[in-house]
């Protein structure tokens, strides 16, 4: 037998995939870490200086237009540099923002950038129409809008569209099929770290300071694995060749004709989906969770209440991460793709329920959770408020542990197969575009019923119900119609179907 030969049992036949993997987890990690701790901090800033409304508020009016905007400079600079300065490029804008905006917090004028005056009737209740009151909140505290719409680009591009447009493009279908759930380790990781400095007495300069750190650490971490790469070609670029092909120039505009008008459109419409079905449940979802965890903070007299609930959120994600990386990993890379994309919205089905339950029967609700082991281990029994925070952080540490370890590595192995233009060019309108107007459509929705029927984000509870369910039912679809083209285009052939048949 030849020594030589892949052995099928063996996670690691070659040393340098240990390299490979382990270089990939430190750079998703640390964009995982930035992003943690400005998630945090974003809705911090944003819930303190209004309410929960006036985050659905800044996801449609700031959101959208600024992830634009990135698209058009995003397709500008993928014209003029390669992937390797792209990387740089991106993470180095972000770095210098949020360095400016430190120095400004630290130097306490990002108060004196507030626009008072005409804006005090919102701030003092004396306007009473949701939306011009909203429209006014957002122009006074501007600065922390931008430091949210930027918290959010990191998220979009940086984590969604820089980081995994790069991990996809060096590997291949087989290697992203054995790897791809090992690739969240490290984000899970930095995620329970994220969690533990948003609970921490830290400033709010010392958490602006980390993100900033986190940045510069990501790009010393990008040179060197780029230096290993440059040491291995033989290794990195051992991948199926595939012709080369004319690079197409495009802006937004045209970047939306490019996905109607490709080849594989339908595939691309597919996977938008469910990333859109994603980018809208969670902000309806939230939008409940972020209310609550002011109330409670009310309740209860915690200072930065958001922050502190936020970062217990983070550090649960990032335990249940790892623990899903090593207990369904060995499973997940012996599947078909199907079963990796359907059990995050089966668990999001499954606690929406269990949410919405608790929500409308609150008193019974509390009874029966008080009778539970974990419920007294973990000190959640108290008040209906406190049972319904805790419920929906252990309901998104699941979904969202979940997402990073299984979703997101079934939806970036579906990009796998296609060209590189494809790779580019429609990942980064459907991760980095679309995902963030989908969220920004699930915002406004918030804010049209809160206008138009209550005031109060309670009292929507039933379209907001409908809209999830009807979120989920999409998105399940789907992914059952994605599985049968992903199957074709990989000779992928153990779909759940199939299975079921055997």
């Amino acid at each position: 037998m030849n020594k030589k030969s892949v052995n099928p049992s063996k996670l690691f036949n070659d040393p340098r995939e240990i390299k490979m993997v382990g270089g990939l987890n430190l750079i998703l990690g640390l964009i995982s870490l930035g992003y943690g701790m400005a998630r945090a901090m974003k809705d911090q800033f944003v819930v303190s200086a209004g309410d929960a409304a006036l985050v659905s508020f800044a996801k449609v009016f700031a959101v959208i237009p600024f992830m634009m905007f990135l698209k058009i400079l995003y397709d500008g600079v993928n014209k003029r540099v390669n992937p390797t300065q792209r990387f740089y490029i991106v993470t180095g804008y972000f770095a210098s923002f949020f360095a400016i905006f430190f120095l400004l917090y630290m130097m306490g004028w990002i108060d004196r950038l507030f626009i008072t005056g005409f804006t005090d009737k919102a701030v003092d209740g004396r306007m009473k129409s949701g939306f011009f009151r909203q429209c006014l909140l957002a122009l006074r505290f501007w600065p922390l809008l931008l430091f949210y719409v930027h918290a959010e680009g990191i998220g979009s591009f940086m984590l969604s569209v820089l980081g995994w447009t790069y991990i996809n493009a060096t590997m291949n279908v087989k290697q992203s099929k054995k790897f791809y759930p090992l690739i969240s380790f490290a984000a899970g990781v930095s995620t329970f770290l994220a969690g533990l400095i948003t609970c921490s007495s830290l400033s709010n300069e010392s958490m602006i300071l980390g993100i900033i750190v986190s940045m510069l650490l990501l790009m010393v971490v990008f040179y060197f694995f780029e230096e290993h790469k440059k040491a291995h070609p033989d290794f990195y670029l051992a991948l199926p060749p595939k012709p080369k092909k004319k690079k197409i120039k495009a802006g937004f505009v045209e970047s939306l004709r490019m996905l109607a008008g490709m080849k594989d459109a339908f595939y691309l419409m597919l996977i938008a989906f469910l990333v859109i079905a994603y980018a809208s449940y969670m902000p309806l979802f939230e939008s409940f969770h972020k209310a609550n965890m002011k109330l409670l903070g009310q309740q209860e007299g915690i200072r930065n209440a958001v922050r502190y609930y936020t970062g217990v959120q983070l550090q649960c994600i990032g335990i249940f991460s790892v623990f899903t990386v090593i207990v369904l990993g060995p499973f997940l890379r012996r599947v078909s793709w199907l079963y990796q994309a359907f059990i995050t919205p089966a668990v999001l089905f499954i606690g929406t329920l269990l949410f919405f339950l608790c929500m409308y029967f609150p008193e019974g609700a509390q009874s029966i959770f008080s009778y539970l082991p974990f419920v007294r281990w973990f000190g959640i029994n108290g008040t209906a408020t406190r049972v319904q925070v805790f419920i929906a952080i252990f309901i998104l540490m699941v979904a969202k542990s979940f997402k990073y370890v299984v979703f997101d590595s079934s939806k970036e192995r579906a990009y796998v197969p296609l060209d590189d233009e494809q790779k580019t060019s429609a990942k980064s309108l459907i991760d980095g575009v679309l995902a963030r107007v989908a969220k920004g459509g699930a915002s406004l929705y918030i804010v049209v019923f809160t206008s138009l029927f209550s005031s109060n984000i309670f009292g929507i509870r039933v379209p907001i119900f409908i809209a999830l369910l009807l979120i989920l039912g999409g998105w399940i679809y789907s992914a059952l119609q994605l599985s049968v083209l992903y199957g074709e285009k990989t000779n992928e052939k153990k779909t759940l179907i199939e299975e079921k048949k055997k």
